[in-house]
């Protein structure tokens, strides 16, 4: 379903949204970052639930209960594209859904058929239209599901109240246990981290209270991160940092850390007022949750090939390739890291001659087949080669050439303006790309009077590289705010709050009515 491929092609060239978590509310999948709602994306569907999100592909995958033709849809975030992966049945109750972008297998919990389901994503692959079934239950009701890319697991929640568990087993459904059964009532939600190699879940406990524990993947080692009451988690997610969850009883987005203090509160981030969130997803890395992980090398292998780490073992092999000398080779190898900037630029200028540059450059068409045919790093391979063409000095050369880099940066840029005798080797159009690669966060670029990159914002976005969008902080008291094409307008606040920005507190006012009998 997924092509790595396509992706190569899309991602240097589109320029994404910021977010750190989505929501499913009514038709809505409503993108968030800090609380602030950066992006509603309109689904053609009328009622969306349960959410995952596969960051391999920056794809969401969801449930829509109200659709006439299906029931679980996926949307590319990059591509923009809609899809229906699963036929409607007529008798269904999905409640979640999780997928393995390493196998591309879609799992889902169906509480009316008391069943788990599966299907394979994988182009070409046989699938009974309405789902396989991996397991069919007598008495347990499962609603949550996650699953273990790295190892190969499949994890449910059962929340038959007269004995509710949290079972896991292997995707062709051997190897089935149940790992947590006690001081247990309602596991509504369920989610994995690799990186901590912990399950976390939210559990709806009796009464008006709830809990949010983890454990590690075989269910020992449990720890109750926080408990409290009036809560009804919903739904929960895992990022680098924190566990998030949508709640029923408040309709809101609560956070809290992942390892928090004896004493912790939850952190409110988002009052949905009238409106009921359902799922919830982060945007949690692929390269986040797998890093120094040996288990998930399988996953490691599948990152797309144009990342930061593909080009530095594409630049480290021409080095190696080159007929460097051999005092020079150990010190560039070792100090070449795919996270360098102004770094790399400086051990390249004190360790290596003009001629082991020139050797380097001249491989730069390996590098170039690499990466796809419409990426900005082709401006990078016109502008080195326009350069390397140029009667150069040695001081010059190292100068000029050793900081531009794919992935240029602000301190790049800033020490290009700096070093001596730029002006001259430098056309206005090298200038512009070198300088406003990737400065410009939401906006367009331009080279001032002085000679340095300047940005003119989209309407939505301030800050001198336009990385601040207009409602960030700007409400108040969980005000909502509210913009439009042409920019900000407002806020829009709770009952007991008013002002241009939610600021000012309405005090109630008490009436005393003296009644005298007569």
């Amino acid at each position: 379903m997924y092509n790595i491929l396509f992706l190569l092609v899309v991602a240097p060239v589109i320029v994404v949204q910021s977010w750190d978590i989505v929501t499913t509310v009514a038709d809505q999948l409503e993108f968030y970052d800090n609380g602030i709602k950066v992006q509603s994306e309109v689904m053609p569907s009328r009622d969306l639930t349960a959410l995952t999100y596969d960051a391999l592909h920056d794809t969401l995958i969801f449930v829509d209960k109200q659709s006439d033709n299906g029931s679980i849809f996926s949307y590319n975030k990059s591509t923009k594209k809609f899809q229906c992966l699963v036929a409607k049945k007529t008798y269904e109750n999905i409640q979640d859904v999780a997928f393995d972008p390493a196998k591309e297998l879609l799992f889902w919990t169906d509480l009316n058929e008391r069943s788990i389901y599966w299907i394979s994503l994988k182009h070409r692959y046989e699938n009974y239209e309405k789902g396989n079934l991996l397991f069919k239950m007598d008495d347990e009701l499962p609603r949550s599901i996650a699953v273990d890319s790295c190892r190969g697991y499949v994890y449910w929640t059962n929340i038959n109240v007269s004995r509710p568990t949290i079972e896991r087993s292997r995707y062709n459904s051997t190897e089935r246990e149940i790992l947590i059964d006690n001081n247990i009532f309602m596991p509504i939600s369920l989610t994995i981290d690799q990186q901590t190699k912990k399950l976390y879940w939210a559990d709806d406990r009796e009464g008006i209270k709830y809990s949010i524990e983890s454990a590690d993947l075989d269910g020992k080692n449990r720890v109750t991160l926080l408990s409290g009451v009036f809560h009804q988690p919903n739904a929960l997610t895992v990022s680098k940092g924190f566990v998030y969850w949508v709640d029923w009883g408040y309709k809101s987005m609560w956070q809290l850390s992942k390892n928090p203090p004896l004493d912790a509160k939850p952190v409110i981030i988002r009052d949905f007022n009238n409106e009921t969130p359902f799922g919830i997803a982060a945007n949690y890395k692929i390269e986040d949750q797998i890093e120094g992980i040996e288990e998930c090398n399988a996953l490691k292998s599948l990152l797309p090939r144009n990342s930061k780490t593909r080009v530095f073992d594409i630049i480290t092999k021409d080095i190696r390739l080159s007929d460097l000398i051999t005092t020079d080779y150990p010190d560039m190898e070792s100090t070449i890291s795919p996270f360098d900037t102004t770094e790399f630029s400086s051990h390249l200028e004190t360790t290596t001659s003009v001629v082991n540059l020139r050797n380097m450059n001249s491989k730069h068409s390996v590098l170039k087949a690499s990466l796809p045919r419409n990426s900005k790093t082709r401006g990078f391979d016109t502008v080195a080669e326009g350069i390397r063409q140029r009667d150069l000095k040695t001081t010059d050369y190292l100068n000029v050439v050793s900081p531009i880099t794919p992935f240029n940066t602000p301190e790049l840029s800033s020490h290009l303006t700096t070093t001596t005798n730029v002006e001259a080797y430098l056309t206005d159009e090298e200038r512009k790309f070198i300088f406003c690669h990737n400065f410009c966060l939401n906006g367009d670029c331009h080279i001032n009077s002085e000679g340095k990159p300047e940005c003119r914002c989209d309407k939505l976005y301030l800050g001198n590289r336009c990385e601040t969008h207009v409602c960030y902080n700007y409400c108040l008291n969980n005000g909502v705010c509210v913009y439009g094409d042409n920019g900000l307008s407002g806020c829009s606040c709770p009952s007991n709050f008013e002002g241009v920005r939610c600021e000012i507190w309405k005090n109630p006012i008490t009436l005393y009515v003296n009644v005298t009998s007569g």
